[in-house]
């Protein structure tokens, strides 16, 4: 059985990129502001698409993130999240083309990490990951089999689902040490950075500032 039709394989990366997704729509709620002024920062979008960005994205990665760890409409979830991070990496690399390094904010106030090439490659490989549940059908530990949404399989121990459910974990803890790291070199007083300082969107102050 390959790799790329395993499903222990794909079980994987539904929870690492649901569990990711999760954990990323919490953050981001929990500090709006703070997204929306990352989303204006990277002055890729009109103030008002800006802002609709903004206010989508979270629950858009929470029902995402929702259906991927259940295993429901599944590759149209993995879709949704093969198209946010495609969104969020065309974004970023736009920013460093031109030069600019904001922070991400892609993980609200877990923590704050500029913009850079890993953040490229880090999404790039989630995207990878992501598109084998989109044509892959999930049989395991998943709902779709039992709505008649994907081809039923035969029955696997339950307890494989432990190794799975670690491994995903564990890509998550990879994903937030190495952000962790990176916010913290970057911000080090004994690291200079290699980037120009960053000057905030002009209209950022006005539009928040209205807001309060």
């Amino acid at each position: 059985m390959s790799f790329l039709t395993d499903p222990y394989a794909i079980t994987t990366v539904r929870w690492l990129i649901g569990l990711i997704f999760l954990l990323s729509s919490i953050t981001k709620l929990r500090d709006p502001r703070g997204f929306t002024m990352a989303v204006y920062n990277f002055r890729v979008l009109p103030p008002r698409l800006a802002d609709l960005y903004a206010a989508l994205i979270p629950y858009v990665e929470m029902i995402t993130g929702a259906l991927l760890m259940v295993g429901l409409f599944t590759p149209w979830a993995a879709a949704a999240a093969f198209l946010t991070l495609l969104s969020f990496t065309l974004a970023i690399g736009w920013n460093l083309a031109r030069g600019h390094h904001p922070d991400c904010h892609c993980f609200g106030n877990l923590f704050s990490e500029e913009l850079s090439g890993m953040l490229v490659i880090r999404n790039t490989a989630l995207m990878l990951l992501v598109s084998l549940a989109i044509f892959t059908p999930s049989v395991f530990l998943a709902l779709d089999p039992l709505l008649g949404l994907a081809p039923a399989a035969a029955r696997l121990p339950l307890l494989d689902a432990v190794p799975c459910l670690l491994l995903a974990v564990t890509g998550v803890a990879i994903v937030l040490l190495a952000g962790q790291v990176s916010a913290t070199i970057s911000r080090s007083p004994w690291v200079e950075s290699p980037w120009p300082s960053f000057t905030p969107n002009p209209s950022l102050r006005r539009r928040l500032g209205r807001r309060r």
